[in-house]
């Protein structure tokens, strides 16, 4: 399945150019967005990716993420990471992957779920996840394709807790936050809850 996705997957690297429409397959959309929270985020200062010149990017459970965030990071290693490093680790626990910047949380539900957003509770790790309702259940950023769009919700009470911080730019493009526990949909952006 090819996708048609306005440029917020891409907006990073792209400079005058994010306007521009794509082709990208689902899996490429969400590694380029995925890259996209690096880019666009604000970690403590001691293990902030900007200033270590390391990012680690995790994968958690079952997902086909894997070869394009490879093929997206060398991109951005190239272009606004230049210098940098990006590892990539799969776990199929929490344990395997608790240092890393970002955890992509593939095919968990119920207790597997809820176990691996408590492991990663205390710790500033961004988690994204594509299952519906993961923000509510404790996921940092949810994100889905809709109508050929890439689509995302924040947590903001999870991202204050871990001590992340998201550029205005990027929190002005979610449908919808969860924010002192509610949630509230983005009245700039259309779409609604999942």
């Amino acid at each position: 399945m090819v996708l048609v996705l306005a440029a917020v997957s891409a907006l990073a690297w792209r400079g005058a150019h994010a306007q521009r429409i794509e082709q990208l397959s689902r899996t490429d959309a969400l590694a380029f967005f995925t890259l996209n929270c690096a880019y666009f985020g604000l970690w403590p200062a001691a293990i902030d990716p900007q200033q270590t010149k390391v990012l680690k990017i995790g994968v958690l459970g079952r997902s086909d993420l894997s070869d394009a965030l490879k093929a997206v990071a060398d991109r951005a290693k190239a272009t606004w990471f230049r210098g940098g490093e990006i590892e990539f680790r799969r776990g199929e626990r929490p344990a395997d992957i608790l240092d890393c910047h970002i955890v992509f949380v593939g095919d968990l539900s119920g207790e597997d779920l809820q176990t691996a957003f408590a492991a990663f509770d205390d710790r500033p790790v961004l988690l994204l996840g594509e299952s519906r309702g993961f923000v509510e259940r404790g996921g940092t950023v949810g994100v889905w394709i809709e109508h050929e769009s890439l689509r995302f919700e924040l947590n903001l009470d999870r991202l204050r807790a871990q001590g992340i911080t998201l550029d205005s730019k990027f929190l002005g493009k979610a449908a919808a936050y969860i924010h002192d526990g509610r949630r509230e949909d983005n009245p700039g952006r259309a779409g609604g809850p999942r």
